[in-house]
């Protein structure tokens, strides 16, 4: 067989051109493969995982090389750190209630009479007002109450000050019936006397802000320190100029008796003056109350 030179010319071009082509292919799979590394860093580093612990750090940048190669891995990393953040924000928020300090007043309400409407939302909504970003008290407020409610909700918030308002009168405080029908129920000083006989740990005043509540103001001071009520009737208005300032004075740090005596005043120095001498305060039998405040408790 005779030699032929330009057939092996041609064979070497040829495989030239093939190496040539398979180099820049080569090329730019490596480029791809870099972009989509660099993609997939930022996507990572986007996701704001903040570590603290140096353990933590150093799983985390083990996980970090592994999903440089694997993105589902990443997926799933991004995924549990999500979860893990929503626990530890329940776990705060569970935190931060158990830390407020702040004294509660559980304000307790009841407008049974649809023809003597006495506008209990009026008065829950003013006392929050008051004391609206207070350092000290934290008000929890409660409509339309029903007796069989007043138990669970003393007992669940265990309040500094329960302010009863509503409808009062000689045999007890009128609260929306059990049933869930129209009608009411009374509740006597003796049935509170026993919640009462059970809050002394906590419970400092109860706040009657019903008409003729002197007899429950008599049964609540042989269990706790104070209370507060009414002697007679009581116009609603008058009754919410009295509870604005008595709160006012509290919150700023004077004592139940100082802070009764100017809500008095309060009312003394108005068009309202003939109501001044319808509250009444009484203390507990070795009790003072011009002793008794609340402070921010550190």
């Amino acid at each position: 067989m005779e030699y032929n030179p330009t057939i092996g010319k041609t064979t070497l071009i040829d495989m030239r051109k093939e190496i040539v082509e398979s180099v820049s292919l080569l090329s730019a799979i490596m480029s791809i493969l870099a972009v989509g590394c660099a993609l997939l860093k930022k996507l990572i580093e986007r996701s704001h995982i903040q570590f603290t612990d140096d353990d933590i750090v150093t799983r985390h940048q083990d996980n970090y090389k592994i999903a440089i190669q694997d993105r589902s891995y990443a997926k799933i990393d991004l995924s549990s750190k999500n979860r893990r953040n929503r626990k530890i924000s329940k776990k705060s928020n569970v935190a931060d209630a158990k830390c407020d300090k702040r004294a509660v007043i559980l304000f307790l309400g009841a407008d049974v009479y649809p023809d003597k409407v006495i506008g209990v939302d009026k008065d829950a909504s003013l006392i929050k007002r008051c004391l609206s970003g207070s350092n000290i008290f934290k008000v929890i407020a409660k409509q339309g109450v029903k007796k069989k409610d007043i138990v669970p909700l003393i007992s669940k918030y265990k309040p500094a000050i329960v302010h009863f308002d509503g409808h009062g009168g000689g045999v007890g405080i009128a609260v929306h019936a059990n049933n869930d029908e129209t009608g009411l129920e009374i509740v006597t000083p003796e049935e509170l006397k026993r919640i009462f006989n059970a809050s002394t740990g906590h419970l400092k005043l109860a706040y009657f802000d019903a008409c003729n509540s002197s007899t429950h103001v008599e049964m609540a001071v042989l269990s706790i320190a104070t209370a507060i009520g009414m002697k007679a009737e009581i116009s609603p208005s008058a009754a919410r100029v009295f509870s604005q300032q008595f709160y006012l004075a509290l919150e700023h740090l004077y004592s139940i008796y100082d802070s009764f005596e100017l809500a008095c005043g309060q009312l003394a120095m108005t068009n309202m003056a003939k109501w001044s001498e319808v509250p009444i305060l009484k203390a507990a039998v070795g009790c003072d109350a011009k002793t008794i405040n609340f402070t921010i408790k550190q």
